[in-house]
């Protein structure tokens, strides 16, 4: 486990400006369409849930430097057709934008949505 420096009121504070700064930031990625987020730790990514029925058909090049510019080292879209988007970048600094494909173990459908409205 890591240091971690402050007493934890200010660990949760600083975590609440952090993830205020997230939505601002994916809010300029993809505008005003609906969506929610989560985060890991354990492979530092970013995943985007969709929660309407979108135009975009996946992240282009230049809103994958957006989100690598936060310092994730991937990130999912996921959308309510239940296909994603996995993206990531080399220790070398590539970008890879992957094809959008079936979900994995899981397909996020309009009722889950839901519960996030």
């Amino acid at each position: 486990m890591h240091p971690v420096k402050g007493t934890i009121a200010q660990r949760i504070h600083d975590g609440g400006f952090a993830g205020s700064a997230l939505e601002e930031r994916v809010g300029d990625i993809w505008g005003s369409l609906a969506l929610h987020m989560s985060t890991d730790w354990y492979d530092n990514s970013l995943e985007v849930y969709f929660d309407a029925v979108t135009p975009i058909f996946g992240a282009t090049q230049e809103q994958a430097e957006k989100i690598f510019e936060m310092g994730f080292c991937q990130f999912w879209l996921n959308f309510l057709d239940g296909t994603e988007q996995h993206s990531w970048r080399s220790k070398e600094g590539a970008i890879t934008i992957g094809a959008r494909k079936a979900a994995g173990y899981q397909k996020w459908t309009e009722e889950r949505a839901a519960q996030y409205r």
